[in-house]
């Protein structure tokens, strides 16, 4: 699959591919952007129901460098806290 990101004023394109979807508790897919400079990574998620709400783990793999996996975690920071405000929403 395809998606674009719009960050510091432009778009990023990504493009991963399903690996593992176990419903309802497993995502693992490949990760690829000019940010990782063409190289792929894999991302894996780990949903565990945990009373009345869900933890998620987010685990990004095979980032080939600090500086590339710090801008990652900023990243993956903002895109979970917006998922967390839209599922606020729906309850």
């Amino acid at each position: 699959w395809y998606w674009e990101a719009d960050h510091a004023g432009r778009l990023w394109a990504h493009y991963c591919r399903y690996l593992r979807v176990e419903r309802p508790r497993l995502l693992e897919f490949t990760w690829m952007s000019e940010a990782t400079r063409g190289l792929e990574s894999r991302v894996t998620v780990e949903m565990t129901p945990s009373r009345g709400a869900t933890d998620l783990v987010l685990t990004h793999n095979g980032l080939h460098d600090d500086e590339m996996g710090r801008g990652h975690e900023e990243g993956w920071k903002h895109f979970t806290g917006i998922l967390a405000e839209k599922i606020k929403g729906l309850r």
